[in-house]
């Protein structure tokens, strides 16, 4: 998209706003639903979760 394209603008429950802060506020969404099933599924599998982030040091 050109940054015309991201500036253009939409209304989104009655509310102007850029494609860029839609594409935005969509990932911000979409990565807090991603933290709460993370959330969830170390809850379940205990100490069975396993990360593929770097171990903390004890």
């Amino acid at each position: 998209m050109s940054e015309e394209d991201w500036m253009k603008t939409q209304v989104i429950r009655n509310k102007e706003r850029s494609n860029l802060e839609v594409l935005l506020t969509c990932a911000t969404h979409f990565s807090e639903h991603l933290g709460q099933m993370l959330y969830l599924a170390k809850m379940f599998k205990d100490q069975d979760f396993i990360t593929a982030s770097i171990p903390k040091r004890k």
